[in-house]
């Protein structure tokens, strides 16, 4: 039986290493410096291109844009007919080719075999970002729309006695921004680290409390880039479960990451949250929850 037990085991050894090897043949397969098939950059396939023939057919593809018309609405039914190239169309997100290059070739043998497996069966787009440059945009409206200016008027608002007096009965134009809310915004980065997938938060505030939710998630293995106001998060690599004290003591909604990283970790290892001196503001809602989620907790120097 023991004998028979030792065979057993040593077929299966022999099979897991066939496996990791087959595994990493694959990740190697199509060559370190060309790029897997299937793989997109916006419209474009860049397969079995090496990256820097994947920059130039993107790039090719953006100079081509230039000549692409585009009309602006100007107030009275006036328009102005530009081109992109006219607005300094631009490619923003150049280094998503070294994302495209390095899928299939990058971290352990586990996720490689993953994101081959996956290229199998589906394709993988990758985002193309567009963007116009200020200074270009300043020249179009000043050379080609200032005609279409209009002069302010204080007719629809007066002061009078200290009250402002608003007079109604005329048409407004333009649009508000509404900038995004930190308190909607802290508790999906705190979410990312549930998935190994890249995960894109929009338009998110330019605050401190952000930037220090970012470097949580870097300092827990994750890979976080910001782009303009978007925001993009591999956690693919987290490998960590503690937060250092200097962080939490900066930021309150550090405790949003002990239900993530006990999801993906089982455990987690965090001090409590500092934040705003704007008086008691106790973490008991959050502990109670887990604790009654079947989560043992262990509080020390708190």
């Amino acid at each position: 039986m023991r004998k028979r037990t030792g065979i057993l085991a040593a077929v299966m050894a022999a099979a897991v290493g066939a496996l990791i090897f087959q595994a990493g043949v694959m990740a190697k397969g199509n060559g370190e410096k060309r790029i897997e098939n299937g793989i997109f950059v916006g419209d474009i396939d860049v397969s079995g291109m090496t990256r820097e023939e994947a920059g130039a057919a993107v790039h090719s593809y953006v100079d081509g844009l230039a000549d692409v018309p585009l009309t602006l609405n100007a107030v009275g039914g006036n328009q102005v007919t530009v081109t992109a190239g006219d607005m300094g169309i631009r490619w923003e997100n150049e280094d998503v080719v070294d994302e495209a290059a390095g899928l299939g070739k990058q971290g352990n043998i586990i996720r490689r075999y993953k994101e081959l497996k996956d290229l199998e069966r589906n394709n993988k787009k990758f985002e193309l970002e567009l963007s116009f440059d200020k200074a270009a945009l300043e020249k179009v409206l000043t050379e080609q729309c200032s005609q279409f200016d209009v002069e302010a008027q204080d007719a629809s608002l007066r002061r009078e006695n200290g009250q402002f007096m608003i007079e109604g009965g005329r048409k407004l134009y333009g649009s508000v921004k509404m900038q995004s809310a930190k308190n909607s915004v802290l508790p999906l980065f705190a979410a990312s680290i549930l998935t190994d997938q890249r995960v894109i938060i929009r338009e998110t505030p330019a605050i401190s409390d952000v930037s220090c939710m970012a470097q949580i998630l870097r300092e827990l293995g994750a890979d976080v880039r910001f782009r303009g106001e978007d925001v993009h998060i591999d956690s693919a690599n987290a490998c960590c479960h503690e937060i250092s004290s200097a962080l939490t003591r900066e930021l309150r909604s550090s405790v949003f990451m002990l239900g993530s990283l006990l999801t993906r970790f089982h455990r987690a290892v965090i001090a409590y949250p500092g934040g705003c001196d704007i008086g008691l503001r106790p973490i008991d809602l959050h502990l109670n929850a887990l604790k009654r989620l079947g989560v043992s907790i262990v509080e020390r120097d708190g």
